[in-house]
């Protein structure tokens, strides 16, 4: 992963603004993907019901998707598709009957 880090971290903020990442997240959102297998394997309960239901509500929309957080909350991060815009992700969560609670918010990943 910190090869992918640091290679989405050379390019320009253009270079990212204009799809010049677009290989290194995705393969970014692979590796989340087997990191998060890795943790369901060692700790099963890291998982809800609730979460798991985020995950394949979203699935179709992004590369990858990892929990943050723990406890009574936390959050799911995901890396969006290329052309998935905020309502297209918004609609998902809010069609997910398993999480009614779960909410979008936007965040930017710094590099």
């Amino acid at each position: 992963m910190i090869a992918v880090f640091s290679s989405l971290g050379r390019k320009s903020d253009d270079e990212l603004a204009n799809g010049g990442g677009d290989v290194d997240i995705s393969r970014l959102g692979e590796l989340l993907e087997k990191h998060k297998i890795v943790q369901q394997s060692l700790w099963p309960s890291i998982e809800s019901p609730t979460i798991r239901a985020i995950y394949d509500a979203i699935s179709h929309l992004s590369h990858g998707s990892f929990i943050c957080g723990a406890g009574s909350g936390g959050h799911v991060i995901a890396f969006l598709k290329p052309g998935v815009d905020r309502e297209s992700i918004i609609r998902a969560v809010r069609e997910c009957s398993d999480a009614p609670e779960a909410r979008v918010v936007d965040a930017t990943m710094l590099l």
